[in-house]
């Protein structure tokens, strides 16, 4: 029995979803400039870095944490490098501004970031695993 029109259509709605389900859960990985003097990291460093308790890394003292500006993908960093949601980290950076203690990551686009990371030694931050060719990876994000 042939599919009538309108369960063909919903098959083939449902077949293009697929990827955009799969890139949603695609993983995230810390990196930095291909020629970074930083090996590795761990979580808590990184969570340091991004939350401004921290000016640097070990091998790279001005190292400069960048954001992105996708919702989901913030969601995911934070929720797993630092434990906080991002109205808790809105919170946090208020303080942090308000005191002048510190200022949040500049926020960017995927595609910005990763140019801004190839070009600035000091740059660091957090790409999908896609979007992340061709440089230091220094922390997988799950």
């Amino acid at each position: 029995m042939p599919l009538r029109s309108p369960a063909r259509y919903l098959l083939a709605a449902l077949l293009l979803c697929v990827p955009l389900w799969a890139a949603a859960d695609e993983g995230l990985v810390l990196v930095a400039h291909p020629d970074s003097p930083v090996a590795g990291v761990d979580t808590e460093t990184v969570a340091a870095l991004y939350l401004g308790l921290r000016t640097g890394l070990d091998g790279l003292p001005g190292a400069r944490p960048l954001d992105l500006k996708d919702r989901k993908l913030r969601e995911k960093f934070y929720g797993t490098v630092t434990n906080r949601n991002l109205a808790q980290l809105r919170a946090h950076w208020s303080k942090l501004v308000f005191t002048g203690k510190g200022r949040p990551p500049r926020a960017m686009s995927v595609e910005d970031m990763a140019a801004t990371l190839r070009n600035d030694p000091e740059a660091i931050g957090y790409l999908p695993v896609s979007a992340s060719q061709g440089l230091r990876h220094l922390l997988p994000v799950p």
